[in-house]
């Protein structure tokens, strides 16, 4: 957020160079493009590389240009995920904004703030312009399947619509603290399912990213209604769709960079430890009452470590607890509430140790939990089927679930 402005120190981690566009028949602003390479770029030449495109790119790398000094540490972050093997490595494309900041990241105008609506002239830099210029300069992998795109605040909006607008550019989306409240909430109308296996959508908010608590509760109840659109509309929570709220955090660029490691993680898994929605052994918190796993890649209480979010209050969680990967998901522990997320997660941890068949017990009771989980399962890719156990198998009510090999 916010236009570059030169500060004293430079901060850059890595390789990262520099490309200055003067021309444009899509805009009338001269830009800079900051482009960071992965470790081992140089020298491994037969290796490409997916590429995330991030907006406002003056401030993701480096305090030198970054709104009020603060940057994303983007490059740091991305080094030492790829050096311990966490993330595939990847380039990131740090694209500056320019004076039409407000109408590049809108996709319809909105009268009360004063103009927007120039996101399809944008999408059309980006994809005919900048993304030829880098495929060429670069060795990326240029299809879809390898190509993100993100943004923060007016940025997140458009990573979001340029998402879903142009699936056959773009299918990883980093939408943080997206201005889903631009033009009437118009960004719902371009909800779409997932087009392609590959697609992936990392969303969050800060809990306190407004001036007031009425604020606050406005923006989260957009993302959050955000969030149950895709989710209804064929996006399966910790499986291609990754929401988070990050306690305590504002609307700026610190509290955006504490996000940047779970971000990563979710949407260029190397398919290590840290795999997509949950490491190979989730942590589950106790709690009087029951227990229950954490919010979904919470910078709180995340198992992948991320720093707390500014302004964070401490945990009020108790210490973490294995939860074995062993083919059998007993649900009676968790709140109802985290099984979107926990099941996808358990099957993903299940497959990367080549466990093909799981017990999921739900118990029978109304039967409400159990087509819950059967809605979840139709919608996972890796589920070759699953039919409801014996008695004999279950006391408690169970499904039996048989995945695809992986």
């Amino acid at each position: 957020m916010g236009r570059a402005r030169e500060y004293a120190r430079h901060t850059l981690t890595g390789a990262v160079r520099y490309h200055r566009l003067s021309g444009s028949q899509f805009s009338q602003h001269p830009r800079t493009i900051a482009i960071y390479l992965p470790p081992g770029y140089e020298k491994d030449r037969g290796l490409r590389y997916p590429v995330l495109y991030m907006q406002d790119g003056q401030n993701i790398f480096d305090e030198a240009t970054a709104f009020a000094g603060v940057e994303w540490s983007m490059d740091e972050t991305a080094e030492r995920l790829i050096r311990s093997e966490r993330i595939e490595p990847l380039i990131i494309v740090g694209i500056y904004n320019t004076p039409d900041r407000l109408s590049e990241y809108t996709q319809v105008a909105d009268p009360s703030m004063g103009g927007g609506g120039g996101a399809d002239a944008y999408a059309r830099f980006l994809i005919e312009e900048l993304k030829p210029l880098i495929d060429s300069t670069y060795r990326t992998r240029p299809e879809a399947a390898h190509t993100g795109i993100g943004g923060s605040s007016l940025g997140g909006l458009v990573a979001f619509y340029l998402g879903m607008a142009y699936p056959h550019a773009f299918t990883r989306m980093a939408v943080v603290s997206p201005a889903v409240w631009w033009a009437s909430a118009e960004i719902f109308n371009w909800v779409r399912p997932p087009r392609a296996p590959e697609s992936r959508i990392w969303l969050d908010m800060g809990t306190s990213e407004g001036r007031t608590a009425g604020a606050n509760e406005r923006l989260l109840k957009g993302v959050r209604s955000l969030r149950d659109t895709l989710v209804n509309c064929g996006w399966v929570l910790g499986h291609d769709l990754r929401y988070l709220e990050a306690e305590g955090a504002q609307h700026n660029e610190a509290a955006w960079g504490a996000r940047v490691e779970p971000m990563l993680t979710f949407l260029f898994d190397a398919g290590g430890p840290a795999q997509r929605g949950a490491l190979a052994q989730p942590a589950v918190h106790a709690r009087t009452g029951g227990t229950e796993l954490p919010p979904a890649g919470s910078t709180r209480d995340s198992d992948r470590g991320a720093a707390p979010a500014p302004g964070a209050a401490p945990s009020s969680l108790g210490e973490p607890v294995a939860l074995p990967i062993d083919g059998t998901l007993d649900l009676h522990t968790f709140a109802p509430r985290e099984v979107g997320q926990l099941v996808p997660d358990y099957i993903d941890a299940c497959r990367r140790r080549g466990i093909t068949r799981i017990r999921i017990i739900h118990g029978k009771g109304t039967g409400s939990l159990r087509r819950s989980v059967h809605a979840l399962l139709e919608r996972i890719p890796a589920v070759a089927s699953f039919r409801l156990a014996s008695d004999d198998a279950s006391g408690w009510g169970a499904t039996i679930v048989t995945l695809h090999a992986p």
